[in-house]
């Protein structure tokens, strides 16, 4: 391009009908040298102001500044008033716009496209993980019941067929590996918040597999040392297990368990911890289900575990390890109620030395006892109370066993019977029918002398609470005794399974059909702490305990019914307004049989029953009524005590009344009572408590309790628990002592 504009040559070109338009009106002529004039701008033309069109200067300045506009450095200057000379400059300004809106869409869709491509990443990595996750879980949930199937075998003290524990092991081993070696995707999403849900409860289920199944291992272990070749499957029975030979149990074997019941505890506990650290997962309920159920049965293994661990420790101390001890043995009768379970019919002598059981000294009660004076000796004040008021001799067969605190009355009966053989006595241990038909079970029936058919667990409890009342009373005192010493002698010679030995006194224990009590404290703390001492244990909140006495001598509460109806009303103040209602049911068969007082009560009171009912709550109770207000019935007029009484026993207020039915008759009793303080205010809500403690019978009690509610209140209501308006209800058969819950 030249540097200089030059004109064109020859002569301008004639003007055109438009342009001739344009300077017929004045507008502008591009010949009239005026038009060509502006504004004087410095250095733009000559000394004499106006634009001379033929200066060679002027045309190359023009074509200078038309160079730079064409070339962007520079913008010409805009005509004075816009106008033509202004529409260049607005084209540029478009394209300049233009250039940058073209930039700033294709840097937004870089990034849309960057971000679209990175969480089709991310979602394939977590699709990966998830994946990964699942078949760790669909093996888990294979092994998981091959795990519960190896623990109910093991609790029969068997070790299933094959080698289950081994394929256990190598799976949750197998599985552990894939969680420590899985792709990178799994390990990625793991670090995740939120999605990384699935991956942590695959490696915290996997590892809590893994630690149930080397517990499993080392009980197999266990089971094997204890059991010896009887552990295996489909051997004959446990028959003369290694751990008991010929009424002796292998102290040593036992302490050499401690070490190793440690080792499957911390196992458990690492699993617990793992299975209640598994994050909820949403949209996945059958998880959470399964995660819910693997937390509490893990909870219910370990604790079995940690109780068992405490035992272990504390049986070579119960059996005597290095010395010598001596236990008394009652064998009380359900027909004839007392307060820890029944009238006490036969005795025993248990003789333990390092180990070694033996079954000295045994008999009807009454070789011990004195019927007619008791045996004097200073007895509890609990004991006492009832002895005074309810004018009964002191005897170890009825009256030292009025109060329901087990081990109130086993320090009575040490004393007496103490006083009566001149033996020292370690430790006392109670038991019923319903005990021995437990030590019984699978095993054959037993022949006695004052009985004329086996006795088995299928007929036990009707012969001892019933059938032996009709025999002639030599044969009804030595019959208790007679069996106490064939059931025992069976047991201690090893010819029953010791494993359902144990396991029929620990459901015993549970049920108090069988009560412990020692002399040594640290034994005593542990049998509390199993709920295997029989005593009375004070609670928060309300509490509940009834011991029923049969007043007449008869054994007619084999045929008796108890029901019980509690309602409690909460108050504004945190007090419930109790009413506790029994109803005690004769079933006696009518026509009454005449001619067996000892069944059936002496002849004036033949089909009656005559109970104490003793109805222990918290001791700031405040008493406001009880119905029937009197003692009804044949000779009521010398029942003691008389009529209402309510006396004090440690942590609770008991309250004292005696009522009477008729064959085939129901008659209900009724207290009213107020309970303070029995509502907790807590970070959950308002707390309603209730402990109920039970008395064994011969037909567990039928039980309902009624809580009244604030009106407006929201229960939070637990397995058992029903609501209808603000009232909330729960049912049970009162076999075992209770503890209920309401939050509200």
């Amino acid at each position: 391009m030249p540097d200089r504009f030059d004109p064109p040559a020859g002569d301008p070109p004639a003007p055109s009908e438009e342009d001739e338009e344009i300077g017929a009106d004045g507008d502008w002529s591009p010949e009239t040298p005026d038009m060509w004039e502006g504004p004087p701008v410095e250095g733009d033309a000559p000394a004499g102001g106006a634009w001379q069109p033929d200066d060679a200067g002027t045309w190359e300045r023009a074509a200078a500044a038309a160079r730079e506009a064409r070339e962007g450095t520079a913008v010409p200057p805009r005509p004075p008033g816009g106008g033509l000379g202004d529409r260049p400059h607005r084209r540029r300004r478009r394209s300049r716009r233009s250039s940058k809106a073209r930039r700033r869409r294709r840097r937004i869709l870089f990034v849309t496209l960057g971000i679209g491509f990175f969480v089709l990443a991310v979602g394939a990595v977590v699709a990966d993980a998830y994946q990964q996750s699942y078949r760790i879980y669909q093996q888990l949930r294979t092994l998981q019941p091959e795990v519960g199937r190896m623990r109910q075998t093991l609790a029969k003290g068997r070790i299933p067929p094959g080698d289950p524990f081994g394929t256990a092991t190598r799976l949750a081993a197998q599985l552990q590996s894939d969680v420590d070696h899985a792709r990178f995707t799994f390990r990625i999403t793991g670090a995740l918040p939120f999605v990384s849900r699935p991956v942590q409860a695959a490696r915290l289920s996997v590892h809590a597999a893994n630690e149930d199944a080397q517990a499993a291992s080392l009980v197999r272990d266990m089971v094997k040392q204890v059991l010896g070749d009887a552990a295996l499957s489909g051997s004959s029975g446990d028959h003369g297990a290694a751990v008991f030979q010929n009424g002796v149990v292998d102290l040593h074997l036992l302490g050499g368990l401690v070490p190793k019941l440690q080792q499957v505890e911390s196992h458990l506990e690492l699993a617990d911890r793992d299975i209640r650290a598994i994050p909820s997962i949403p949209f996945f309920s059958n998880v959470n289900a399964l995660q819910a159920r693997a937390a509490e049965e893990s909870a219910r293994v370990t604790s079995l575990v940690q109780r068992a661990t405490v035992a272990l420790k504390l049986v070579p101390s119960f059996l005597a390890a290095g010395g010598d001890r001596t236990y008394f043995l009652a064998f009380q009768q359900n027909a004839a109620q007392r307060g820890t379970g029944g009238s006490v019919l036969a005795y025993g002598l248990l003789d333990v030395s390092d180990g070694a059981l033996s079954l000295t000294r045994f008999g009807s009660i009454y070789d011990i006892d004195n019927p007619l004076h008791g045996i004097r000796v200073k007895l509890p004040p609990e004991v006492s109370w009832y002895v005074r008021n309810a004018h009964v001799n002191p005897r170890i067969a009825n009256g030292s066993n009025y109060s329901p605190d087990f081990p109130t009355v086993a320090k009575a009966w040490t004393a007496q019977v103490s006083a009566a053989t001149g033996e020292r006595i370690d430790g006392v241990i109670a038991l019923d029918p319903f005990a021995v038909e437990a030590l019984m079970e699978g095993n054959p029936p037993v022949k006695v002398e004052a009985y004329p058919d086996p006795i088995g667990s299928k007929n036990v409890v009707g012969v001892v609470e019933h059938d032996q009342f009709q025999l002639p009373p030599k044969q009804q005192n030595a019959l208790p005794s007679e069996l106490i010493h064939r059931t025992f002698t069976r047991l201690l010679s090893g010819e029953a399974s010791f494993v359902k030995m144990v396991q029929a006194i620990g459901a015993s224990l549970s049920d108090r059909r069988l009560q412990m009590w020692t002399d040594r404290p640290s034994e005593q703390a542990f049998l509390a702490k199993l709920g295997w001492d029989g005593a009375l244990h004070p609670a928060e909140g309300d509490y509940l305990d009834l011991a029923m006495e049969n007043r007449i001598g008869n054994k007619l509460d084999y045929f008796l019914n108890q029901s019980i109806d509690y309602t409690a009303t909460v108050r504004d103040d945190g007090s419930v307004s109790s009413v506790y209602r029994v109803t005690v049911r004769n079933n006696v068969p009518t026509p009454v049989p005449h001619g067996q007082p000892g069944l059936y009560g002496p002849p004036r009171f033949s089909g009656l029953v005559r109970e104490m009912m003793n109805l222990y709550v918290p001791k700031g109770s405040t008493f406001r009524s009880v119905e029937p207000t009197e003692v009804t019935g044949p000779g009521a007029a010398k029942v003691q005590p008389p009529g209402f009484v309510q006396h004090l026993e440690d942590a609770f207020r008991v309250f004292t009344q005696t009522i009477t039915a008729g064959p085939r008759e129901s008659v209900p009793l009724t207290y009213r009572y107020t309970v303070p303080d029995a509502i907790r205010s807590t970070s959950e809500g308002h707390v309603y408590q209730l402990t109920v403690q039970h008395q064994p019978l011969v037909r567990a009690a039928d039980f309902t309790v009624h809580v009244v509610l604030p009106k407006g209140a929201k229960p939070v209501l637990t397995p058992g628990w029903r609501l209808q308006g603000n009232v909330a209800t729960f049912h049970a058969s009162l076999a075992r002592d209770l503890t209920l819950r309401l939050v509200y």
